[in-house]
């Protein structure tokens, strides 16, 4: 979160601004806070751990996670170009 907020105020008139913003309002989404092993009961309340239900659940977080921060990666590049995605084969 705090690097996505540095780019967002050190990018002022960068054209990927709106996704920086909208890239920072995702991460506080419940299901991208569960990439990360958090979790919220309301709004206001502390954060606490996930524990996931079983490794079906688990994988599924771990696969969220590498695509926000792909997705982070695409953003904060800048420009295409800068970053080449990879693509994660299924096996």
């Amino acid at each position: 979160m705090n690097l996505l907020q540095s780019l967002y105020i050190s990018r002022p008139d960068d054209s990927t601004e709106p996704e920086l913003m909208q890239l920072i309002n995702d991460c506080t989404l419940p299901e991208n806070l569960k990439s990360f092993g958090l979790q919220r009961g309301t709004p206001t309340s502390e954060y606490t751990n996930l524990e996931p239900a079983d490794d079906k659940e688990s994988l599924d977080i771990n696969e969220r996670l590498v695509q926000l921060l792909v997705r982070l990666l695409t953003v904060a590049a800048g420009s295409p170009g800068q970053f080449i995605p990879i693509h994660l084969s299924q096996h």
